[in-house]
């Protein structure tokens, strides 16, 4: 199974191995307690096709009364014509709601841009392992803001979004918003430990190698 605790849930025989994907890492963003602050009212919200599936105008329909909080938006909505239809104009019309299309993780637009944000928010219906999260995760150490859908194990860090409403987000937003500099600065060296332990191609190859040897090591003794 690729995924986590929740696309385990979603099968009816919860005897399955789980092994998660890598995700690679091009840069680490390191911040001072000054950065932080600066960065602490903008969040990223980072996918790829299914922009309604991911909960980018939940995001939008939110955002958009929150003046002082800053949304930046990756990815390639040209795509999503009937998205843009409804989304398009009130996305001009907000200051606060920036639209930086689709961007390479191996640039340098990619990096400033994670650290100019403090947290990547997803607040989808349904991922395993949600890569995009991870990858800001991995490579910028972003305080991730998502539902338990989209299947990233929060751990010690990051806020939970309880459901798909404006005011689910709201609450999360606002909780997200009482961490410190300083307790940021903690999740965010936690998240960097965790992906670095774990969502590397070395780790997958002995994870899958292992996993792939006990299912056989079943099979045998049938």
């Amino acid at each position: 199974l690729h995924g986590d605790e929740f696309s385990k849930s979603t099968y009816r025989s919860f005897n399955i191995d789980v092994v998660p994907a890598p995700v690679f890492k091009y840069h680490t963003v390191t911040r001072s307690e000054e950065t932080w602050t600066n960065s602490k009212r903008n969040y990223l919200w980072f996918g790829s096709t299914g922009v309604i599936h991911k909960g980018l105008d939940i995001l939008i329909d939110t955002f958009k009364n929150l003046p002082d909080f800053t949304l930046h938006i990756c990815g390639n909505l040209k795509a999503e014509s009937d998205f843009l239809q409804v989304y398009s104009d009130l996305m001009e019309r907000s200051p606060n709601i920036k639209h930086h299309s689709f961007i390479d993780i191996r640039s340098d637009e990619y990096k400033d841009l994670l650290s100019s944000c403090a947290f990547v928010i997803f607040p989808s219906v349904s991922e395993a392992n949600c890569a995009s999260v991870i990858t800001c995760m991995a490579n910028g150490g972003l305080i991730p803001i998502v539902t338990k859908n989209t299947d990233v194990n929060l751990a010690s860090y990051g806020v939970e979004i309880a459901g798909f409403t404006e005011n689910d987000i709201l609450h999360a937003i606002f909780k997200s918003q009482q961490l410190t500099p300083i307790e940021l600065d903690s999740h965010s060296k936690k998240i960097l430990e965790q992906t670095t332990k774990y969502h590397t191609f070395q780790y997958f190859k002995k994870d899958f190698k292992e996993k792939l040897r006990g299912a056989l090591s079943v099979l045998a003794s049938t």
